[in-house]
C-alpha cells in the first residue's frame, strides 16, 4: 500500500472520508483567508472572525474523534 493511504488509517478514516474532511477544512481555511485580508485593509470588518474560526476548528477536530488530536496517537 503506498504511503499516503497510511494517514488517514492512522486517525481512523477512510481515504474518501479524509479527502471531504480536508476539502472541508479547506473551504474554511479560504474564507478565513478572504476575511482575514478584508480585516487587513478594512479593520472594522470581521472583527473577531480569526479567533471564532480558531475555536470551531478546534471544535471540529475535537468532534472528528480523530486519534491524533486526543493525544491517542500521534
Amino acid at each position: 500500500m503506498y504511503s499516503y493511504f497510511t494517514h488517514p488509517q492512522k486517525v481512523c478514516m477512510s481515504y474518501f472520508e479524509h479527502c471531504c474532511f480536508s476539502l472541508s477544512l479547506a473551504q474554511t481555511f479560504a474564507f478565513g483567508t478572504v476575511a482575514a485580508v478584508v480585516h487587513a485593509f478594512f479593520p472594522n470588518a470581521y472583527l473577531t472572525h480569526s479567533t471564532d474560526m480558531v475555536k470551531d476548528v478546534t471544535e471540529i477536530f475535537q468532534n472528528a474523534g480523530l486519534k491524533f488530536f486526543n493525544n491517542e496517537d500521534k
